[in-house]
């Protein structure tokens, strides 16, 4: 029996399949895979895995479904058995559509493919070990990094014995031709819009994982120094443009706010006039009843 149908057996006759199969809408299964494929707790160490699947049941929670980390875990699991086996119609909901089961498919393969790289980093010792470094390592892109996944990977199937893997002693050569590689990779990556702040960023964390090892402790330390100078000298000057900027800003809104005090001004101005026109237009004709009533009483 392989160590698939051992793990798909292992989540099938687990006691909480019962609970999963129930409570769980289509819209909730969906929601539940897109977690756990941002979350990954497939990639998690053993001591944190939990915590993963808390955050999950959190996010879940934070959504209106009630669950826990336990149901969400064994619920993901159950999928994953069923999709191992290849049971659409389990997978396949009864109020789903055909456009849902193809969505909750791909990220069942994408969850899937996690769990397959956390067993082939994770456990050297298990016998589908060597076919999964193997594909990881070639669905990669064809960059140095990758082919140093691939040559560990290589390594890794070709030299496990009782399960551990003992690594090839590598010479000082190799040493400075994969630094090599790794410092044109980063480069390309600098070319490509890593300039400014972030790019001295990237040089510096490269100084740091991949040290010259032809140059002394003390030339390695000096050009980490000269970078940060140049980081911390461009930091500064950015944020006086960014404090000039902000500032040309502000005397904007000022000037806005005096041209609305200005307006306000002259239509109160306007609104006063209106005012008194109005007050002198009722005293003349209040003066003029005043005067026919006395006309029509002297007639009288």
């Amino acid at each position: 029996m392989s160590d698939q149908e051992t793990y798909c057996n292992s989540v099938t006759a687990s006691p909480r399949k019962r609970e999963c199969k129930k409570f769980y809408t289509s819209v909730e299964d969906l929601m539940l895979l897109q977690t756990a494929v941002i979350i990954s707790p497939f990639t998690r160490n053993y001591g944190t895995i939990m915590k993963s699947w808390a955050k999950v049941s959190r996010i879940m929670q934070d959504q209106g479904m009630p669950s826990s980390a336990t149901r969400c875990r064994d619920r993901v699991k159950l999928l994953l058995s069923y999709l191992a086996h290849n049971n659409i119609e389990k997978i396949a909901a009864s109020d789903e559509t055909s456009e849902e089961t193809d969505e909750k498919l791909r990220l069942l393969r994408q969850l899937e493919l996690s769990r397959q790289k956390c067993d082939s980093i994770n456990l050297p010792g298990s016998s589908n070990q060597s076919g999964s470094a193997v594909t990881f390592s070639a669905s990669q892109s064809s960059t140095g990094r990758s082919d140093r996944y691939h040559r560990s990977s290589i390594m890794a199937s070709n030299n496990n014995n009782n399960g551990r893997i003992r690594h090839k002693k590598r010479s000082r050569d190799e040493i400075l031709e994969e630094n090599n590689e790794s410092n044109d990779h980063d480069e390309s990556n600098d070319e490509n819009g890593l300039d400014g702040v972030r790019g001295d960023d990237s040089q510096i964390s490269k100084r740091w994982k991949h040290p010259n090892l032809s140059s002394s402790p003390t030339d390695d330390l000096r050009q980490l120094i000269h970078l940060l100078k140049n980081t911390t000298e461009k930091y500064y000057h950015y944020q006086s443009r960014l404090l000039d900027i902000e500032g040309k800003e502000l005397d904007v809104d000022i000037a806005n706010l005096e041209a609305e005090r200005r307006r306000l001004e002259l239509a109160t101005k306007e609104r006063r006039t209106r005012q008194l026109d109005r007050i002198k237009r009722l005293d003349m004709d209040r003066e003029e009843r005043i005067k026919l009533i006395q006309f029509i009483e002297e007639k009288l």
